[in-house]
C-alpha cells in the first residue's frame, strides 16, 4: 500500500497525482501473514516545460498620421501551458508603430518561471498621395499689353503622414502661341523693347506670365501645375489657370 499527500493507493504501480513540490511517499507491504515492511521515498515534482506562444501573423498597416498608425499587438496572441497560468508581456508597444518594419516580440511566462518567446513584423507604409490645392493671382489679365505679370501662386497641401510635402512648380502652359517668343507674327505687329522674351517666365522663384492674346482667337489661357511629393515618394498634381479675355 501507498500513502502519502495524494491519500493512499494499492498496487505495484499506482498513477497517482501529486502537486508541485518535494513529499514523501511510504510503501507499506504485507506478506499475507502478518509481516510487514516499510519503506519511504521523496519524490519531487516540478515544471520545466516552457509554455508554447504564437505573437500571430505579420500585419501591414496604412498610416493614419506623421506618427504612423496604432495597432494592438495582443490581438492575435495565442498560448497555452501543461500547468496552467501563463503571463504575457509585450514588446515593443507603442501608441503608434512608425513607418517602416518594427519587429515585435511575445514573451510567455509561466508560474514556474518557463518562458518561450515568438515574434511577428508590424510594417506600417504610406501610399496615398497628398491632398493639393492652387490659387493664382491674379488668375485673369488686363489688359493685353504684352507685359510680364509677376503672377503669386498660393498652394495649399496636406498630407496624412508628412507635414510637410515637397511643393514645387511642375509645369505651365499656354492655350496658344508657343509660349516662348513673345514674339509671334499672329500675335503681334511690332516688337516693342523690353517686351522680348518667353511669355512663361520663371526668375528667382517668381512666376511670370505675359498679358497677350490673340486677336482673333476667344482668349488666352495659362494653365500653372504644382507637383506635391511626400516623404513616401506618393505624388499629386494640382492646376489653376490665368485668363486673358480677348476684350474686357
Amino acid at each position: 500500500a501507498w500513502s502519502g499527500v495524494f491519500g493512499s493507493a494499492s498496487g505495484a504501480t499506482p498513477t497517482v497525482t501529486m502537486p508541485f513540490g518535494t513529499h514523501s511517499i511510504s510503501l507499506t507491504v504485507e506478506d499475507g501473514r502478518g509481516g510487514t515492511a516499510t519503506d519511504d521515498v521523496e519524490i519531487t515534482v516540478d515544471d520545466t516545460t516552457p509554455p508554447t506562444v504564437d505573437a500571430g501573423p505579420d500585419v501591414t498597416l496604412q498610416a493614419t498620421s506623421p506618427d504612423g498608425a496604432p495597432y494592438d499587438a495582443n490581438a492575435n496572441v495565442t498560448f497555452s501551458d501543461i500547468c496552467g497560468a501563463v503571463s504575457i508581456s509585450i514588446s515593443p508597444t507603442p501608441v503608434n508603430y512608425s513607418l517602416g518594419s518594427t519587429v515585435v516580440t511575445v514573451t510567455a511566462t509561466d508560474t514556474s518561471g518557463n518562458s518561450a518567446q515568438d515574434t511577428m513584423t508590424v510594417t506600417v507604409e504610406d501610399t496615398t498621395p497628398p491632398e493639393l490645392s492652387i490659387t493664382a493671382t491674379p488668375d485673369r489679365l488686363w489688359p493685353p499689353n504684352h507685359n510680364l505679370i509677376p503672377i503669386g501662386v498660393t498652394p495649399t497641401v496636406f498630407d496624412i503622414a508628412d507635414p510637410n510635402p515637397l511643393v514645387e512648380l511642375f509645369h505651365v502652359q499656354s492655350s496658344e502661341g508657343d509660349g516662348v517668343d513673345t514674339f509671334d507674327p499672329m500675335f503681334d505687329t511690332t516688337e516693342v523693347v523690353g517686351r522680348k522674351g518667353g511669355d512663361i517666365q520663371l526668375l528667382d522663384g517668381q512666376l511670370f506670365l505675359r498679358a497677350e492674346r490673340s486677336g482673333k482667337g476667344d482668349g488666352r489661357t495659362y494653365e500653372i501645375t504644382y507637383r506635391a511629393t511626400d516623404a513616401s515618394g506618393n505624388s499629386s498634381e494640382a492646376t489653376a489657370t490665368v485668363f486673358v479675355p480677348h476684350n474686357q
